[in-house]
């Protein structure tokens, strides 16, 4: 089975639609608000927001619930999936560059240097779209498959 078609497996079931529909809406509300896509007192569209970090973190958003959906059915279904989660932790963090780093430079006593990010910030997207794709692959490996020897690999 190749990775496409355990994806369409992971996301035929009904529990695992709602979980990534609900992981969607989530992860997508917060980097909407975050990136100030959304603003917030009228929840609105920000009419001067640049189209491309919209397409950015829509991204980031469908790619942090697929990932997290994958991650949740592996643990269901006791799979043992090594480094599951790297690549999703990595594009987790690296979002986080790009939707808030005045306060996490802030709080470190950096706040000038977040500007040198939010001129990168399409860049750094652009990485976490990539660290998060990288962490689907690999969470979508098949670890019951059998092996010449007759023993699961």
């Amino acid at each position: 089975m190749n990775k496409l078609q355990r994806l369409g497996t992971i996301l035929s079931v009904p529990r695992n639609q709602v979980i990534f529909v609900l992981l969607a809406l989530v992860a997508g509300t917060i980097l909407a608000i975050t990136s100030d896509i959304l603003i917030v007192p009228s929840m609105i569209l920000n009419p001067l927001i640049d189209p491309l970090k919209v397409i950015v973190i829509s991204m980031i958003a469908i790619l942090m619930a697929v990932n997290l959906t994958a991650i949740l059915n592996s643990r269901s279904s006791h799979a043992a999936v090594p480094a599951i989660g790297m690549g999703t932790a990595a594009g987790t963090l690296t979002t986080a560059c790009t939707v808030c780093p005045p306060i996490v430079f802030a709080w470190f006593g950096a706040g000038a240097t977040s500007s040198l990010f939010t001129e990168l910030s399409i860049y750094i997207g652009a990485a976490s779209i990539i660290f998060l794709t990288i962490g689907l692959y690999y969470s979508l490996n098949d670890n019951c498959e059998v092996g010449k020897n007759g023993k699961n690999d």
